[in-house]
């Protein structure tokens, strides 16, 4: 038992000679070094995490030429913006120019075919009326004019798809986006329904994207 108050008394001694000796050290004015003191207050803590990824679009448009011809001009570069509508690409219009103007004028032939089956359909029936002609006479003319009519419907339909095509000849941009990548150069011969060098335009959740 007298050896363990012993130690007790040890060890009381050896702290309180710890403790004088901080308080010789604090009286002698020894320097604090001022990047370890910190003045105490109420902060947000920022954490920063840092991991590797890939960035997808949020959605992405492939863009295909739906006629043929040559590249004129591409109008947009790499990284640049681009707007919902906005010219990307002019293909040679010439030939679809030369198929509207021809379309056009086969329409006019049409209503000018139509109007004259229609006159002589006038005049057959006053002659079938007074027993002028046959019955199958008045029908011809009848007949006739059914297939003026039809003609101008199918010129009509042959000029609205002329019409699409010249339009199509300007290729723009289905969306807002950026430019990724410029595949295409101009003078490059572009076949129908083919895709435009990989040309595309994307768009990430936070911005707009484009790959072309």
């Amino acid at each position: 038992m007298k050896w363990l108050l012993g130690i007790v008394g040890v060890v009381v001694v050896l702290a309180a000679l710890g403790m004088v000796r901080s308080a010789l050290h604090l009286k002698s004015g020894a320097a604090i070094d001022p990047s370890l003191v910190v003045k105490v207050k109420r902060a947000d803590l920022d954490v920063t995490v840092s991991e590797t990824g890939k960035i997808e679009p949020k959605s992405k448009a492939e863009i295909k030429s739906k006629v043929a011809g040559q590249v004129l001009s591409v109008y947009v570069k790499e990284g640049e913006r681009v707007r919902n509508g906005q010219k990307l690409i002019q293909l040679d219009p010439i030939d679809y120019r030369r198929e509207v103007e021809r379309s056009q004028a086969d329409l006019a032939q049409s209503k000018t075919q139509l109007e004259f089956a229609t006159s002589q359909l006038g005049r057959r029936e006053k002659a079938f009326e007074g027993r002028g002609i046959s019955q199958a006479e008045y029908d011809t003319a009848k007949n006739e004019v059914a297939l003026a009519r039809a003609r101008v419907q199918l010129a009509q339909v042959a000029l609205s798809s002329a019409q699409d095509k010249l339009r199509y000849t300007t290729i723009t941009a289905p969306m807002d986006g950026v430019v990724t990548q410029r595949g295409i150069e101009p003078r490059v011969h572009q076949a129908t329904t083919q895709a435009l060098e990989t040309l595309s335009i994307a768009c990430s959740p936070a911005t707009a994207a484009a790959s072309l």
